[in-house]
């Protein structure tokens, strides 16, 4: 029987869409992974903690609850709202919700290289969400872009000259390839 109840059974992938899968899922992980760091990093900064301060107090928030402390934060610094960031923190949102399903339910490959993972039930019934390798691709350059973008903030915040990050805002103002299924 497949994921979804009353519907044929998949067939198996091949060993390269096997692999393909996991590759995309690997890096995708990794680039998740370096953006919560750089997030964590950014709360510290804009909390003005020294590094080991920040580890203890922000090491193990989760990728919502550091965006709520970052935003805590900068608004009890009075700072202005920052569109690049905003951004940003927004995508970074829709992929952490694909990233907890992912993780949190698990992901099935099937023949011809798509892959679906749980999303819940809808009128109880499992509801398939994509995550292919390209979708994941996608989600991973996303991942990117939003590093780029706290590392600008953090240089914005330690008063860097401007000229010192103009490459990383640039890419940090690249566009979006993942847009969130409905």
């Amino acid at each position: 029987m497949g994921i979804i109840p009353n519907a044929p059974p998949p067939s198996e992938p091949t060993p390269r869409e096997f692999d393909l899968f996991h590759l995309a899922l690997g890096r995708f992980v990794h680039a998740f992974a370096e953006v919560e760091t750089t997030l964590q990093g950014l709360v510290g900064e804009t909390a003005r903690t020294s590094k080991e301060m920040t580890r203890e107090l922000f090491g193990n928030l989760t990728v919502n609850s550091a965006i709520d402390m970052l935003n805590r934060a900068r608004r009890a610094q009075q700072r202005p709202e920052c569109a690049r960031l905003t951004r940003a923190l927004d995508q970074l949102r829709d992929i952490a919700r694909v990233r907890n399903r992912v993780l949190h339910q698990g992901a099935r490959v099937f023949a011809g290289g798509s892959s679906q993972t749980l999303q819940g039930f809808a009128r109880g019934r499992p509801t398939p969400f994509d995550v292919s390798p390209d979708r994941l691709w996608e989600m991973t350059q996303d991942l990117n872009t939003i590093r780029k973008a706290l590392v600008a903030e953090v240089f914005e915040i330690n008063l860097f000259p401007a000229d010192d990050f103009a490459g990383v805002a640039r890419g940090a103002n690249a566009a979006w390839r993942y847009t969130p299924s409905a």
